[in-house]
């Protein structure tokens, strides 16, 4: 069983957007101003992980494609509610600073975040 994450790097010590990686026991964290540079952090480097928010987001790209499908496979009815149903994710938004003094403020998909702190240190994830 393979877990893997995608974390979005929002601000902080590396670089920003959607190129940063959890597996298994560690962060896979893009390096700030390089393109395909990327550094791997053990789980157990972690100082702090603080959840800020948590809440529901909405893919319009997912809507329109469960939408097409449900119409596709139910009719009209079934490609309403694909739309409406389709393209939802629960997201995190959580900062996470490691031992070395670097951190950053991140957002990944509620399953993702449950993996990482599955594997933090019990002081950490407490």
């Amino acid at each position: 069983m393979s877990v893997l994450g995608s974390i979005r790097v929002h601000s902080g010590s590396f670089g920003e957007g959607t190129d940063s990686q959890f597996a298994g026991t560690s962060f896979i964290m893009k390096k700030r101003g390089y393109f395909f540079s990327r550094e791997s952090i053990p789980a157990s480097q972690v100082s702090s992980f603080e959840v800020l928010a948590a809440g529901e987001q909405t893919s319009m790209k997912g809507a329109a494609a469960y939408g097409v499908l449900g119409g596709v496979t139910l009719g009209p009815l079934g490609a309403l509610a694909g739309a409406f149903l389709g393209g939802r994710t629960h997201q995190v938004l959580f900062r996470i600073k490691f031992r070395d003094g670097r951190g950053a403020v991140c957002s990944a998909d509620f399953a993702d975040v449950s993996k990482m702190l599955a594997v933090l240190p019990p002081k950490v994830a407490a």
